[in-house]
């Protein structure tokens, strides 16, 4: 799970920390940066890939984009805490130091620095600056590696060990599991019906990729059990669901088509014929199965194209994830009906103060505003107060 987040020089976010939840809520105003804290995240799961270049072609981005334009500072700087064992108070602190390259439009990574923290005990497990880089293990008779190698500037160094994984992943267990649990983070983002219409390829991968893309491909090499409890939960949402069948066509693509029923008749649907809000109900109740247990999931906007009626059910169905799977889900919303149904300690609200930095609290944290919840539900109080009231509420 992710403790918290530093963000430095990224968009709009200077001097940035907030802290998570197993579900965290994020609200607020338009250009606040909820969306931004969802990249900041999804760029450091994907620096786990072979090439941070690759994935901002994927995405039509341009590195030198992302550094603030409020500032003059060289370099964008983030840090992730993230939980290893929580009985043991065991976190590992992740620093990654970056530079735009404004020709070139890619990041090179200047430093980059692994720290765990047990107890009150501190170990530097990883440190790679211009020097080379140092790697320690949490294994008492294990020498550390000192290595003078040029690294790829484009990824952080654990991939170095990967590369021989049978060699270092006995040695140095605490660096592999930090990389498990971070590239364990899925970005499914703002979720786009017409994506999800896309027939995919037979390919069997694990994941639902940012926008809901390979959703058939993905519920396609479930097992039939995961299908059947997947059935069982869509039928809660839509009352004239019956079956939901898998399918590969021709060309070897896979499509799905859904079966509803009207009065004494049945009617099978393909997906490029379902509405908006049906694909996205779909999406929402698979995300329990990305990869089993331990997964930390960002979603953009949850609640578009969702009927207000439903939103009671989908918020639970988020916090069973969040209990039985032990996996986090950090969301975003402007929907105060939403937000009524959000337990309050879950709720983040951000704000841009008098000089333009983006700041985040949570929203009952203040006495003041937590009394409001004697009469209102938590998206009442919200809506229901002027943001400069809730901001100057924060402020003290």
């Amino acid at each position: 799970m992710i403790n918290k987040l530093y963000i430095d020089n990224f968009k709009g976010l200077n001097d940035f920390e907030m802290s998570f939840y197993p579900l965290t809520v994020l609200i607020g105003n338009n250009s606040t940066g909820k969306t931004t804290v969802l990249q900041a995240i999804e760029l450091l799961a994907n620096f786990f890939n072979n090439d941070i270049n690759d994935y901002f072609e994927n995405k039509v981005w341009s590195a030198s984009g992302f550094k603030s334009k409020l500032n003059r500072k060289k370099y964008i700087t983030l840090k992730l805490n993230i939980c290893i064992n929580k009985k043991n108070n065991e976190y590992v602190l992740w620093e990654i130091r970056l530079l735009p390259n404004q020709k070139r439009k890619y990041f090179n990574v200047v430093d980059e620095y692994i720290t765990q923290f047990r107890g009150d005990t501190k170990l530097d497990l990883l440190i790679r600056n211009k020097e080379g880089i140092k790697i320690k293990s949490t294994l008492p008779d294990v020498k550390p590696i000192h290595s003078e190698i040029p690294i790829k500037s484009n990824t952080t160094a654990i991939n170095n060990l990967v590369e021989n994984k049978d060699k270092y992943e006995k040695l140095f267990p605490l660096l592999f599991e930090l990389k498990e649990k971070v590239s364990n983070i899925f970005c499914i983002g703002l979720i786009n019906p017409e994506k999800i219409r896309e027939h995919n390829t037979e390919k069997a991968i694990d994941e639902i990729i940012s926008e809901g893309e390979n959703l058939s491909s993905f519920l396609f090499h479930l097992s039939k059990e995961k299908k059947d409890e997947l059935a069982i939960n869509i039928k809660e949402y839509i009352d004239s669901f019956q079956n939901l069948k898998l399918r590969k066509r021709k060309n070897n693509t896979i499509t799905f088509d859904v079966t509803e029923s009207f009065g004494n008749n049945n009617h099978t649907f393909n997906s490029k014929y379902l509405s908006d809000g049906f694909l996205r109900i779909i999406t929402l109740l698979s995300i329990s199965e990305l990869k089993g247990k331990g997964g930390i999931i960002l979603i953009d906007e949850i609640e578009n194209g969702i009927n207000p009626y439903l939103v009671a059910n989908l918020v639970n169905q988020l916090i069973n994830i969040t209990d039985k799977y032990d996996n986090q889900i950090i969301i975003t919303t402007h929907n105060h009906i939403f937000v009524n149904y959000i337990p309050e300690d879950n709720i983040v609200y951000m704000w841009k103060d008098k000089n333009g930095k983006v700041r985040a609290k949570k929203l009952f944290d203040n006495e003041k505003l937590r009394e409001q919840l004697q009469y209102l539900n938590a998206g009442d109080v919200w809506v229901n107060l002027d943001n400069n009231e809730i901001q100057n509420y924060l402020n003290n």
